[in-house]
């Protein structure tokens, strides 16, 4: 039985058993090793989030080491649920800031969001395979996406407030 073929010293030709029968350590360590990544599902992630998530939408923000919105910010969104019709109990709103690493297929598995806003965090950011600009109203892999200025951003602007709101209009159809 030939399990390699030689042209000359340059031209040494393995066939493949003889390739895992070289590397069957590492081949098995590298088989175990992304098993062992393929495993992790969403369940075992540690979701930190505020609300209820009893309509399945997700408000996707940013805000480094800090559990709890600003007060400020948390006042602007309380409003704008409230002209949405919407409580915290309908909402996620997850922290990219202290969830590191959110890609949209992890949490749409997770929280099954059928609307998702991302508060100035680029659609590509999270795994989304295309970009799209500020309140373009985006459909894609069953959900609905919204990419908006940073509420920082919002809350000082009436015409990016307005922006915001012709787009929850249709979103929510109120």
């Amino acid at each position: 039985m030939v399990f390699f073929y030689i042209m000359d010293l340059n031209h040494i030709i393995l066939t493949p058993s003889l390739i895992s029968e070289l590397y069957f350590d590492s081949l098995t360590e590298a088989i175990k090793t992304n098993k062992q990544k393929e495993i992790k599902t969403t369940s075992d992630i540690p979701w930190e989030y505020i609300g209820k998530n009893e309509k399945k939408i997700l408000f996707l923000v940013r805000y480094v080491n800090k559990k709890e919105l600003p007060e400020q910010q948390r006042l602007f969104l309380n409003k704008m649920l409230a002209a949405c019709k919407l409580s915290f109990s309908d909402i996620v709103l997850l922290n990219t800031g202290i969830n590191p690493g959110v890609d949209f297929k992890q949490a749409e598995k997770h929280f099954k969001s059928k609307i998702v806003l991302l508060f100035g965090i680029e659609p590509v950011s999270i795994g989304l395979p295309m970009s799209f600009p500020h309140f373009q109203v985006q459909s894609f892999a069953n959900s609905t996406f919204l990419f908006i200025p940073a509420i920082e951003q919002l809350d000082k602007d009436d015409l990016l407030k307005s922006k915001l709101w012709v787009s929850l209009r249709l979103i929510f159809s109120i």
